[in-house]
Formats: structure tokens, C-alpha cells, sequence
């Protein structure tokens, strides 16, 4: 357990963006919840789903989270920019509203980045897991050798750019966790679906290093829709390239 005191201006600052998803995200939500590092808040940031999750947000009756909606639909990019702008703590996270977080994910990261102030991210591996929220090993590890997470030690690689833009082992939509000043939250704003990807440019740009935890410590969801989110990312940087 992390020996910062609870009561005090929240240490880590989790935002949920979520767009029509309130199964996931009521069990994103507890997953955070269960943290065994209680110093938080969490920012859910809903971009006008037709589906409003406000009640159920509030359900949880716990003071740590805060909710904010969107007027209109913004799109991935402002939806998530406009929360990590709210956000107190000393240090931030993002955990996309489909995926989930083990119990000592933040009581694992909060750590290296308090031993070490030259790095600006600190970030782990994951599991993959299907809509029943069932771990498929084999995919799991089939993805970190993608990565090229199976490379790595536990240590501080400084500078990143290799394995943050190239090899891309950091993941900060679901398994990081930031040095808060040390990105500009506003140039996020155009990204749009890719607004993880630039968030690992923005950490590599500011010449800090980054922290790898040799452990699974979230779990990643793979099922229809978010295929289909593949693909059409996958489209959009085709169309970007040409």
C-alpha cells in the first residue's frame, strides 16, 4: 500500500472517457475503485452518449469521482483532452471504458515515478480478454511480443522514442500512468482517434524517460465493436498516408 495520505489534493487523477458502453464502463469504473492505492479521483468524461451513464456513475455514491458530459459529441481526441484538463492529481491515467485495471495496478506504477523524477511515464503489460471479460492467453502473449514488451526489464529507458513511437510497448489509453505537467493537455484537442498514440509523442518529447513494470497489470478488451474501431483507424491512417 502507498504510504501518501488519503484526504489530501487526489495524487492520481483516473479519467474514464466513455461513449454508450455502461456495462463496461460500470465494471471500469469498479476496477478502479478496488484499487488498493487509495489516493484518487476519477473523471469519467461522457461525449453525449444517446445512452446517458450519469445515473449510473452516481450510483457509486463515492465522493472520488467526478462526472462531466458533453453538449454534443467531440470525438475521441476533445473528449479526452477536456478531462486530463480537469484533472488535480500529481500524476494521471486514462482506462478506455471497456478495459479494466487489476487491484494493485496503481499501488505497482506510483513508485517508480516517485523514486524517479526524470521519468515522465511509467506503464506495464496486459492481458487480452474477450466481451465476457475471459483472459485469452494466447492472444495475450502473442501481443506482448508484438509489442515487444517480452524485451524489456524492469528499468528506465531514456530516452523512449524506440520503444514508445517505434516498437510502441507503451499503451497509455489503459496501462500508464503520466507525470501530469509535463504534457500540454491542449494538443491533444485535433487529435482524434489517435490521441494515444501522440500522447507517447508528447511523454517522448519531453525528454524524460520512460518506466516498464514487468507485469500484467490491466486487461484489454477485444470484442466487436472495438474490431471495428480497428479497422476504421486502421482506414483513416491509410487515407492519411496517401
Amino acid at each position: 500500500m502507498s504510504k501518501h495520505q488519503e484526504g489530501q489534493e487526489p495524487l492520481v487523477s483516473v479519467i474514464i472517457p466513455t461513449y454508450n458502453r455502461l456495462i463496461y464502463l460500470k465494471q471500469a469504473v469498479e476496477s478502479v475503485l478496488q484499487q488498493t492505492y487509495k489516493n484518487l479521483e476519477i473523471i469519467v468524461s461522457d461525449d453525449c452518449s444517446p445512452e446517458n451513464p450519469q445515473a449510473m456513475i452516481e450510483s457509486f455514491q463515492d465522493a472520488r469521482i467526478r462526472f462531466r458530459r458533453n453538449s454534443k459529441n467531440l470525438g475521441n481526441g476533445p473528449n479526452v483532452a477536456g478531462a486530463f484538463k480537469q484533472a488535480q492529481g500529481k500524476y494521471v491515467a486514462s482506462l478506455n471504458d471497456d478495459d479494466l485495471w487489476n487491484p494493485d495496478f496503481l499501488e505497482k506504477l506510483v513508485p517508480p515515478l516517485e523514486a524517479n523524477p526524470n521519468v515522465v511515464v511509467a506503464f506495464c503489460d496486459h492481458y487480452i480478454i474477450d466481451a465476457d471479460g475471459v483472459i485469452n492467453y494466447a492472444t495475450t502473449e502473442a501481443h506482448t511480443q508484438l509489442w515487444k514488451r517480452d524485451q524489456l526489464k524492469a528499468e528506465v529507458y531514456q530516452p523512449f522514442c524506440t520503444i514508445g513511437l517505434v516498437d510502441r510497448s507503451v499503451s497509455p489509453a489503459s496501462s500508464a500512468l503520466i507525470r501530469r505537467d509535463k504534457v500540454n493537455w491542449d494538443e491533444l484537442l485535433s487529435v482524434g482517434v489517435y490521441w494515444d498514440y501522440y500522447l507517447t509523442y508528447l511523454a517522448c518529447r519531453s525528454g524524460h524517460g520512460a518506466y516498464y513494470y514487468p507485469e500484467r497489470l490491466t486487461r484489454y478488451r477485444v470484442h466487436e465493436r472495438r474490431r471495428a474501431r480497428s479497422d476504421r483507424r486502421h482506414r483513416q491512417g491509410l487515407r492519411h498516408a496517401e
